[in-house]
């Protein structure tokens, strides 16, 4: 272990957030998460909603 902690750190903020994935993960399994992640965030924020229907006239 290293002398400040990093890799309890870096673990820990593997167990806490799914979406930062850790040294097993593959890009495919890293890509599918980023992709969900932005997914979720489009339809929870709805001002991203407005704006992405706006640009794509939808609205």
């Amino acid at each position: 272990m290293d002398k400040f902690g990093m890799h309890n750190q870096t673990e820990h903020m593997y167990a806490r957030y799914s979406g930062t994935g850790n040294s097993d993960i593959s890009k495919h399994q890293w890509i599918t998460h980023q992709h969900r992640d932005t997914l979720a965030h489009y339809v929870a924020d709805n001002s991203m909603a407005m704006l992405i229907s706006i640009a794509e006239g939808e609205s």
